[in-house]
């Protein structure tokens, strides 16, 4: 019960308990004004309940006694992870909705200034809709307007093991007109109809600019741009200008970067050391890291400690939707992080960065209790 509430999803964590399953407990044990102590909370979901046992629902309400005290409970939290007391903290204090989504709009506006023009491309794809009808090719430029990027589809390079000929995941494995993947193979080059599992990702050195080093990572590529103009939507393949930005990002990135953060030891943070991630900031394409960093630091500029954080809490809530963990979906329903894990799949579409923040700023807004 309760895992569609909006205060339940307005941050994600691991092994989190809908607020109101336990309002249903503390309601049942404890009677209006008593304390409860939670010392492995969390995000704080059982102060959540505590503050709102003075509010039924009705579906809580048919399974309780009639006699069933109503009334808010005192409840202390405490937890060992600074990212869930952080998360905790700012659902659970009062903040002021105008000012905190006009300092969104304010970070949003200087970061778009900035580098907003990593995100516009040519108009000369096709309607979603009709990407079962239609060739998948660059046609001619429809309108001098520039779309705006939702998001890009980046596809693992994989290798076929009857010839060694390279090509993206995408254009063996996925297929547009029944929404799905497929289980065996095709190779473009040589013919062969080879199972999935049989192929190997192609590996590659490239320069990381935030280790000032080379690296060895899987290769993945820009295969498919989703974008829109006015109130439509379209898809394209990725030109020469829109792989000259994706250029111009990584050249970003030698200045204004994330900072260089190994992951802990682990066995869900090591999961992805095979594919070449090692650090905090290779969860990013380069585009998507130019402007989490840039977010990043126009919000550390807010002299205001509780709009600060409370920016920061809307931040995180949008990283594992900006990151390469946000899946693709053939059906192009949905397609968000495999809940509980890092997994990063070998077809990722990071999303529109500003865009992304500013939807989750909205929910937050609308989840939590104004001041």
């Amino acid at each position: 019960e309760g895992k569609n509430d909006p205060i339940y999803n307005v941050q994600y964590y691991h092994t989190k308990v809908p607020h109101r399953a336990i309002k249903r407990f503390i309601l049942h044990y404890t009677v209006p004004g008593d304390l409860v102590f939670d010392g492995f909370a969390g995000t704080g979901m059982t102060a959540v309940a505590g503050a709102l046992c003075g509010e039924l629902t009705p579906r809580t309400a048919d399974v309780l006694d009639k006699t069933t005290p109503i009334g808010s409970r005192n409840v202390i939290v405490s937890d060992l992870s600074p990212v869930a007391s952080f998360i905790a903290a700012n659902i659970l204090k009062p903040f002021q909705q105008e000012v905190f989504l006009r300092s969104v709009q304010m970070v949003c506006t200087k970061v778009e200034k900035a580098f907003g023009f990593l995100y516009e491309t040519e108009h000369n794809g096709w309607k979603v809709r009709d990407r079962k009808q239609v060739v998948h090719k660059s046609y001619p430029r429809k309108t001098e307007d520039l779309g705006s990027i939702e998001f890009t589809l980046y596809s693992e390079v994989v290798r076929c093991p009857e010839c060694s000929a390279e090509t993206p995941y995408y254009t063996v494995a996925v297929d547009e007109q029944n929404d799905g993947l497929r289980d065996t193979l095709a190779c473009p080059s040589c013919k062969a109809i080879v199972k999935e599992s049989a192929w190997e990702s192609v590996q590659e050195t490239m320069y990381d600019p935030i280790l000032k080093n080379t690296i060895r990572q899987v290769r993945i590529m820009p295969v498919l741009i989703n974008y829109s103009i006015g109130s439509h939507r379209y898809e394209k393949v990725p030109d020469k200008k829109d792989l000259e930005k994706e250029e111009a990002a990584r050249e970003i990135l030698k200045d204004h970067g994330l900072p260089s953060i190994r992951l802990i030891p682990g066995k869900e943070t090591q999961r992805n050391v095979a594919i070449g991630i090692t650090h905090l900031h290779h969860f990013f394409t380069p585009r998507e890291h130019v402007y989490v960093a840039a977010l990043m630091r126009e919000i550390s500029n807010f002299a205001d400690v509780s709009i600060r954080n409370t920016l920061l809490f809307a931040l995180t809530a949008t990283l594992p939707y900006a990151s390469r963990m946000r899946r693709f979906r053939a059906d192009r329903k949905g397609g968000g992080p495999l809940s509980g894990t890092l997994y990063v799949s070998s077809l990722s579409t990071p999303p529109n960065v500003t865009k992304s923040y500013i939807r989750n700023a909205n929910t937050i807004a609308k989840s939590l209790t104004p001041s």
